[in-house]
């Protein structure tokens, strides 16, 4: 644990050291250099190791799945240049990626069920979208305002071909 901390600090916390607020004694006395340690400590560790409770349970736990994206989570972000969906994601939210300027694609993963109204409207850098056979709704005007060369990649019949065929959408069957 003292070889961390002294590679922490030597690397990356000069003002640290500087401050002379690597006492004890003056971080638990100065609320401010105790507020600033534990914000550099939370960048490069977790709060169970900084606490000191991390042990084989905690190694053994798996991470959550995340299987939703939330309405509105990442609306008119247009610094956002790219997107990985995790494998587990099954349901994107109402304009969970609309305004999303410089996305140029999305991989959908197989398991996802549900995309969201407008959830990727306004994306115009979105060229393409295959969208899996598991999707068994999508929301109104879901990809309006994309490009105009936009194309939905998708099998006859499925939830992404009625969506392309009533938004007039550009498509492609696999």
């Amino acid at each position: 644990k003292a070889h961390r901390y002294h590679h922490w600090n030597a690397n990356n916390c000069y003002k640290f050291r500087r401050k002379k607020c690597h006492r004890k004694n003056n971080l638990t006395k100065n609320p401010a250099a105790f507020a600033y340690v534990l914000e550099k400590l939370l960048l490069f560790w977790s709060p169970e190791i900084i606490a000191g409770r991390w042990n084989k349970e905690n190694e053994e736990k798996k991470p959550k799945k995340i299987i939703q994206i939330k309405d509105n989570s990442f609306k008119d972000i247009a610094a956002i240049k790219s997107v990985v969906l995790p494998s587990t994601l099954e349901y994107i939210g109402n304009d969970a990626f609309s305004g999303c300027l410089n996305v140029p694609y999305f991989d959908f993963p197989s398991s996802l069920l549900y995309v969201g109204k407008n959830a990727f409207s306004g994306c115009t850098s979105l060229m393409k979208l295959t969208i899996p056979e598991s999707v068994t709704e999508i929301g109104a005007s879901a990809f309006s305002g994309t490009n105009e060369e936009f194309t939905i990649y998708c099998k006859q019949d499925s939830e992404a071909h009625a969506a392309a065929l009533k938004d007039e959408i550009k498509y492609v069957l696999q």
